[in-house]
C-alpha cells in the first residue's frame, strides 16, 4: 500500500494489526482461532477497554475480514470456518455499521457560505473558495483538489480519476466536473501561474516530493480548510459541524432533493455501485420523508 501511495489505508492496517496484537498478546495468531465468539470478545474489549466507537471498531475489523478472505483464496484458511456474517440471518459475526450522522447542509445554509464576504485575498477567502469548489465540483475531496492539474481542464469540463480508487478499480470512469462561472472564478483567482498543462492548479503540491510529504501536505490543507469553514459558519450563525466532508454530502443531497436520478448522482460522485450511493444518502432520505409527512396535515 505504501508503494502504491495508499498511505491512509496503510495506516489503517497498521493500527488494526497493533490492536489485534494488544488484545491477543500473541505474535502468531491462527485463522482457525478467529471465531464469531473471538470477534465478539474483541469488539467488547475495544469498546470497554479502549473506548472505541462503533465506527472505529468497524475500521479495525475490515482489514482482518479482508485478510481472512484473501487467506481462503490462497488456501491458507478454511472457508467453512469463515467467521464473518454473509447473510443477516446467519449466526456469525457482523461488523458494526457506523451510525448515520447528518452531514449535509440545506441550500439556504450553503447560500450563507456562498454569500459570505471574507477579506479579499485572505487565507479565509482562499479556504472558503476551496470549500465551495468542492461543493460545486461533484463533492471532490481535498486530496483530489490538491492533485488536479491544468491538463485536467478540457474546455468547460474538468476530468479526473479519484485518487482513493486509483489502485482498486479497472477501467474506472473519469469524473466530469462542469466548469461553471463560479468554478472558473475560483481557478482564476487562486490557480498557480503559468497555467500550463503539467502544473498543479492549486498551490499545495510540487513535483518530486515523497508520497509521505504529499500526504502530510494534503492532511494539513484539509485541516486548514476545516478550521476556516468552521470559523465562517460560526460567524454567519450556522450551528452545523461543517467540514470538507460536508461539501461532498451536500452536493449529493442537494441533487437528490432536486429530483436527480440516483444513477446520475452515483456517476457524479464516482461511486462503484448505486447501492453505495443509496447507503450514502440513506440518512438524508429520512429527513425528506419527515418533511413530506408534515405536509399531510399542513392545512
Amino acid at each position: 500500500m505504501k508503494k502504491d501511495g495508499r498511505l491512509g489505508n496503510a495506516v489503517t492496517y497498521q493500527y488494526s494489526m497493533l490492536s489485534l496484537k494488544t488484545f491477543t498478546s500473541k505474535s502468531n495468531l491462527q485463522f482457525s482461532e478467529i471465531t464469531p465468539n473471538f470477534l465478539k470478545e474483541y469488539e467488547k474489549w475495544m469498546v470497554t477497554e479502549g473506548g472505541k466507537s462503533r465506527t472505529t471498531v468497524g475500521i479495525y475489523l475490515r482489514p482482518l475480514r479482508h485478510l481472512y478472505r484473501k487467506a481462503i483464496q490462497q488456501k491458507d484458511a478454511n472457508s467453512e470456518n469463515y467467521p464473518f456474517s454473509i447473510d443477516k440471518n446467519d449466526k456469525k459475526y457482523s461488523i458494526p455499521s457506523p451510525r448515520n450522522v447528518k452531514k449535509a447542509l440545506m441550500k439556504a445554509e450553503i447560500k450563507l457560505i456562498y454569500d459570505y464576504s471574507p477579506i479579499e485575498g485572505s487565507t479565509e477567502h482562499f479556504y472558503r473558495d476551496l470549500w465551495l469548489f468542492s461543493y460545486l465540483g461533484n463533492g471532490i475531496n481535498m486530496k483530489d483538489i490538491c492533485l488536479l492539474r491544468y491538463k485536467n481542464i478540457q474546455g468547460d469540463h474538468i476530468y479526473f480519476n479519484r485518487a482513493k480508487t486509483a489502485n482498486t478499480k479497472k477501467n474506472e470512469k473519469q469524473i466530469d466536473i462542469i466548469v461553471t462561472e463560479k468554478v472558473n472564478e475560483i481557478i482564476e483567482r487562486w490557480g498557480v501561474k503559468p497555467a500550463i498543462p503539467e502544473n498543479f492548479i492549486f498551490p499545495f503540491l510540487k513535483e518530486e516530493i515523497s508520497i509521505e510529504k504529499q500526504q502530510a501536505i494534503i492532511k494539513q490543507a484539509t485541516k486548514q480548510c476545516n478550521k476556516y469553514i468552521k470559523r465562517i459558519c460560526k460567524e454567519i450563525g450556522l450551528k452545523s459541524n461543517v467540514s470538507t466532508y460536508t461539501a461532498r454530502h451536500s452536493f449529493a443531497t442537494v441533487l437528490k432533493r432536486a429530483g436527480a436520478n440516483i444513477a446520475f448522482i452515483s456517476d457524479a460522485l464516482g461511486h462503484s455501485d448505486i447501492k453505495v450511493t443509496e447507503n450514502y444518502l440513506g440518512s438524508f432520505e429520512d429527513d425528506a420523508k419527515k418533511e413530506i409527512a408534515k405536509t399531510l396535515t399542513d392545512w
